[in-house]
């Protein structure tokens, strides 16, 4: 569960009134916790991103694989980490669970897998903007509520709910019925955290910056209209479904020598874990509650 959470007075040009202030208190993310814990990421390797994934609690890591064949595009869990999904080179869809394969559909060339929701929804995007909700039934297309700026990042929650981000708007929330709820000006890879009614957004601060606060990352919490401060890290990271460790790029400045590997701290206590050795660079993507065996070489 996460335990702390930092008092951050921040005031908004949204659409929403009276987003609040944080206050300390715990969040009920217990529910969500593992007795297994698994970190994907992407370490580049001779100027090729391969996807990997490594158990926390014994270290092991094993390479990512369908078909005999490597994955190097990305893969996707769900904010409660009980879905995976992910593309192959032919752009072949593919969403599992535990107990196996949940579905599977061809995707039109060009679509780029974003996020896949708690309820095995897929958000996937074009580098044009064009952006698709899929599911086992169907595949729909999708627009932000403000369509005048290209975007650039997209997820979709179980609830109908959507984050858009641009360069220009920032992070924008749309309902269902396609209404902008909330504007967040320079903030950037609004992404889904479980039960799906968190996100987490990027801050950065700057000259014409609306916030009167520093750079990081910040959770938003949708019922309650909450901002709370995860970290100064202006570094995009990982959240663990029941948000008790994150995983992270370069996140700690003392991590040298291995400062380009992942760091899998405790939220707001940095602890290092060493996975490939310089110059790899690991990226995490997300965090897993089971073992993806169908991924696994030789499976």
């Amino acid at each position: 569960m996460l335990r702390v959470l930092i008092t951050a007075a921040l005031v908004l040009m949204v659409v929403f009134t009276g987003i609040g202030l944080a206050t300390s208190k715990a969040w009920g993310w217990s529910e969500y916790a593992s007795d297994a814990l698994y970190v994907v990421y992407a370490p580049v390797i001779n100027n090729e991103r391969v996807q990997f994934f490594v158990n926390l609690d014994t270290g092991v890591e094993q390479q990512l694989v369908w078909n005999d064949k490597a994955l190097h595009k990305v893969i996707s869990c769900s904010p409660n980490g009980r879905t995976l999904a992910f593309l192959t080179d032919s752009s072949h869809l593919y969403v599992m669970t535990r107990e196996g394969i949940l579905y599977e559909r061809p995707i039109d060339p060009g679509y780029l897998l974003e996020r896949v929701s708690d309820n095995g929804m897929v958000a996937l995007m074009r580098n044009d903007g064009a952006a698709l909700r899929v599911t086992a039934a169907q595949a729909d297309s999708s627009a932000p509520a403000q369509s005048d700026e290209r975007y650039n990042h997209y997820e979709v929650s179980t609830q109908g709910l959507e984050l858009w981000t641009s360069s220009v708007n920032g992070v924008q929330l749309k309902s269902p019925n396609g209404a902008l709820l909330l504007s967040l000006p320079n903030t950037y890879m609004g992404r889904w955290l479980a039960p799906e009614s968190f996100f987490a957004v990027t801050y950065l601060s700057g000259p014409g910056s609306s916030l009167n606060t520093s750079s990081g990352q910040y959770l938003i919490d949708i019922p309650t209209r909450n901002w709370v401060r995860l970290s100064n890290s202006p570094y995009l990271f990982a959240i663990s479904p029941d948000g008790e460790k994150v995983a992270a790029y370069d996140v700690a400045a003392d991590a040298s020598p291995y400062r380009d590997q992942m760091v899998i701290p405790k939220l707001l206590a940095l602890s290092s874990v060493k996975t490939h050795a310089p110059p790899a660079i690991d990226w995490p993507t997300c965090f897993l509650t089971f073992r993806p065996q169908m991924l696994i070489d030789g499976s």
